[in-house]
């Protein structure tokens, strides 16, 4: 059973297909669910602020679900510590099956963006943001009210060969992680799986073998899986490789975010 816990449709501002079409993922047994986590920015600098319509965005779930679709209603906060009450007033008004909190701008750059990191050609003001970037993670680990870590190093998708050859950075990113799969394992966190770095320059999952290792020897099994599609076709993309990577280091089950008592097995 394969299930898709980051999936965006078009009630996220950079969603291509209609929560609809994602029926053909189930139909043709790509997936056997999917945790829609449309982007609930609340930063003006945010791609997706003030676009989500909640309580639209949930009935038409409950309306698939209805049909006997097993699809959720999660949202994928973009977080940074200024914006933290904010996002917990809007939790405390409206209750979602699942949240998951991925970090996507730093200091008012985005640091997942195919375009905005390959123009850093300053390495003193890469190695700024991707400090700042394990800082607010650090930070993200500490609210009770998310349930899954999305897309750990998300910055690494569209890095180029120099960035990877230079000695200070790699081991700023080692040491970093080193000290968030600590943290991540102890905090009882779901950590996502994602597969879009699998079609990125990148080459790997976000995040990696070497981090999702660290997780696990560190006492980590909260893990799920997420393609984060943003079109029907790529629904399900990269989760068999997923799963074959996770069970290689010896994860026996994937979380279902929604649904975390009954573990999926691998």
């Amino acid at each position: 059973m394969y299930y898709d816990s980051h999936i965006h449709s078009t009630h996220s501002s950079d969603g291509l297909s209609v929560m609809g079409e994602y029926t053909a993922a189930v139909d043709e047994d790509r997936i056997s669910g999917i945790g829609f986590a449309e982007h609930l920015d609340l930063m003006p600098e945010c791609g997706s602020y003030g676009c989500l319509e909640p309580l639209v965005y949930m009935d038409e779930v409950k309306a698939l679900r209805n049909r006997g679709y097993e699809f959720f209603a999660g949202c994928e906060i973009d977080y940074n510590k200024k914006a933290q009450q904010d996002i917990l007033d809007h939790l405390g008004k409206f209750h979602y099956d699942f949240t998951m909190c991925s970090i996507h701008m730093i200091d008012g750059f985005s640091i997942s963006n195919r375009v905005y990191i390959p123009s850093i050609n300053d390495m003193d003001k890469l190695i700024h943001i991707i400090e700042r970037y394990y800082e607010e993670f650090k930070y993200s680990l500490e609210v009770d009210a998310f349930d899954v870590i999305g897309h750990v190093g998300v910055f690494k998708r569209y890095l180029g060969d120099e960035y990877y050859r230079h000695e200070g950075l790699q081991r700023l990113v080692k040491e970093a992680e080193y000290e968030i799969a600590l943290i991540s394992a102890k905090s009882g966190k779901i950590i996502e799986v994602n597969t879009s770095g699998l079609y990125s320059p990148l080459g790997e999952t976000l995040p990696g073998k070497a981090f999702l290792e660290l997780y696990y020897s560190f006492g980590g099994r909260n893990v799920c899986v997420g393609s984060d599609a943003h079109c029907c076709k790529d629904a399900g993309r990269g989760i068999k490789e997923a799963h074959v990577l996770l069970k290689d280091i010896g994860f026996k089950h994937i979380i279902l975010p929604w649904d975390r008592k009954n573990p999926v097995k691998l």
